[in-house]
């Protein structure tokens, strides 16, 4: 994903590509991959590998993704005073398990830039309240965790309840945009609701 960024290609474009017809294809999109496996496992093979930097590179790759992808926010909008929602808390979808979790990493970011950070994850105890009003005046949705029930977001009233010109980061195409970064706007066109 940043290599294919850095080339200005679309990254859900290049998997699709690979994985089209393709018996053995099953490229999986980008997404914020963590959890405690993923952190320690990784590890344990360190000692049984002749390239041992493979997994410390690959592990400081995808930590350091939740920094990349504000990085690109910020080429759209200022984050400073901003709203900004992220949608799940959880390590992987539809569980309640947050150890490990990139998202909370991603609140440190948005929180350095000035943006005032709202959680929202229906598994995730005091943190599982109405979707709907955790994204009331947002300016920024991001949307950390692929759970089920956020690709049921009802558009049309995500659109009356934040703000006009607000941004998502959908690294996991819950919207199936293909875009990573993208207005609400350019969505509901899409979609034909605007």
């Amino acid at each position: 994903m940043v290599i294919a960024n850095q080339h200005y290609r679309d990254i859900y474009h290049i998997v699709d590509l690979v994985n089209r017809d393709y018996k053995r294809g099953g490229l999986a999109v980008p997404g914020l991959t963590a959890g405690p496996c993923l952190f320690k496992d990784g590890f344990f093979l360190i000692n049984a590998l002749p390239f041992s930097d493979l997994i410390s590179t690959s592990w400081k790759v995808n930590e350091a993704i939740p920094l990349f992808l504000i990085q690109k926010i910020r080429e759209r909008i200022r984050l400073e005073g901003k709203k900004a929602v992220i949608l799940g808390l959880a390590f992987k979808a539809n569980i309640d398990d947050t150890r490990e979790s990139l998202s909370l990493k991603t609140k440190k970011g948005l929180e350095r830039e000035g943006a005032e950070v709202y959680l929202h994850d229906p598994f995730v105890k005091d943190y599982d309240g109405d979707v709907y009003e955790t994204l009331k005046e947002a300016d920024l949705i991001f949307i950390a965790t692929n759970h089920n029930q956020y690709r049921q977001l009802d558009l049309n009233k995500v659109a009356k309840i934040v703000k006009k010109r607000c941004t998502i980061c959908d690294i996991w195409n819950t919207f199936k945009t293909d875009k990573i970064i993208f207005s609400l706007n350019s969505l509901l066109e899409k979609n034909g609701k605007n």
